[in-house]
């Protein structure tokens, strides 16, 4: 199930005895663990919660909590973390445990990858009770980010919002960081505008993904090696830029093949939806579109893919590899 799916039932009462959280997005597993334990933990706080790594425990101590009875309430919640690092004799332990679990306890696994070929993870698939955790797409990310303006009772404009989100990246907890410092600084007014963005967050990391791209689209070679130079040396991931790269020329692609479309029907096809921003963006892609020939795009693409197989079959080293790519693509 899906994180909001989650919420939704944990909302009317529907608690299970036992959950499998999986995936790399921190931020909505901390949030489901909040709402979670604001459902069961009603007293007796420090004694019937409890946070436990599989790094440091095993399945001994972890059972030692699970059949303890909650001090002064109805239930209790575990959490173990990082349970994808369970043994496998820990995991048939307190795989026999989930069979048949004590009632007043909710035990919550949590882990940003887990192996699927497992008796223990085919248990909580069969039973439902796998958590996704998924990062957000950039227009999730939009999407969120508005949502969160509004739940402090403000707005805030699209263009804005994109601001934000190309200046702060895709890290939730600094993104609520700086909405918050945001909602302050606008106040009394009720909008957040674009204006209001850079003045708060100044030059950050994630502006240069789109610089590079942006530059990459105007075929600078020297210049786009020294913006991808800079992303490498601020830790950026080599494959996050090659999956960016390639969704550029998959949208230029799609434009040179369908030279008759109007804006209004691109933007729906690159950006699921319509604004005043985002078909200024459609512009911008469907007039770059114009400047490349379809061998060019079908060059690039191609070896946009054989970079991504090179790096994640280990042959060639990220940096390097991505590199010569963006060499090979800009002098041809």
């Amino acid at each position: 199930m899906t994180y909001r799916e989650f919420l939704r039932k944990i909302e009317k009462g529907k608690i299970a005895c036992f959950y499998l959280f999986e995936g790399k997005e921190e931020y909505f597993k901390k949030e489901a663990l909040r709402k979670l334990k604001e459902k069961i933990v009603t007293g007796g706080e420090d004694f019937n919660f409890q946070v436990l790594s599989a790094t440091s425990c095993g399945s001994r101590e972890i059972l030692e909590f699970a059949f303890q009875l909650p001090f002064k309430g109805e239930r209790q919640l575990l959490v173990v973390e990082e349970a994808d690092k369970l043994s496998l004799k820990d995991q048939k332990s307190l795989l026999s445990y989930l069979k048949n679990p004590v009632k007043s306890t909710c035990v919550v696994f949590t882990g940003d990858g887990f192996d699927h070929r497992t008796g223990f993870y085919n248990f909580f698939e069969k039973e439902g009770k796998i958590v996704f955790f998924r990062p957000l797409n950039e227009f999730e990310m939009i999407e969120w980010i508005r949502e969160k303006v509004e739940d402090a009772g403000k707005i805030i404009t699209e263009d804005a919002a994109f601001e934000l989100y190309r200046r702060i990246g895709k890290d939730l907890f600094l993104l609520e960081g700086e909405i918050e410092k945001l909602v302050a600084f606008v106040h009394p007014s009720s909008c957040i505008e674009s204006s209001h963005v850079r003045k708060i967050t100044g030059e950050r990391f994630q502006e240069d993904i789109f610089d590079f791209l942006d530059i990459f689209k105007k075929k600078d070679l020297p210049f786009a090696l020294y913006r991808l130079n800079r992303l490498f040396l601020k830790g950026e991931d080599p494959l996050g830029i090659v999956s960016m790269l390639a969704r550029e020329i998959r949208i230029l692609l799609f434009l040179k093949f369908s030279p008759n479309i109007n804006p209004s029907q691109a933007c729906q096809h690159i950006f699921k939806r319509h604004s005043g921003f985002l078909l200024e963006k459609t512009k911008e892609y469907i007039d770059a579109s114009t400047k490349f020939s379809l061998p060019w795009l079908f060059f690039a693409h191609q070896k946009i893919l054989e970079t991504e197989l090179s790096i994640k079959k280990g042959k060639k080293e990220p940096t390097l590899a991505l590199q010569q790519t963006v060499i090979d693509i800009l002098s041809n």
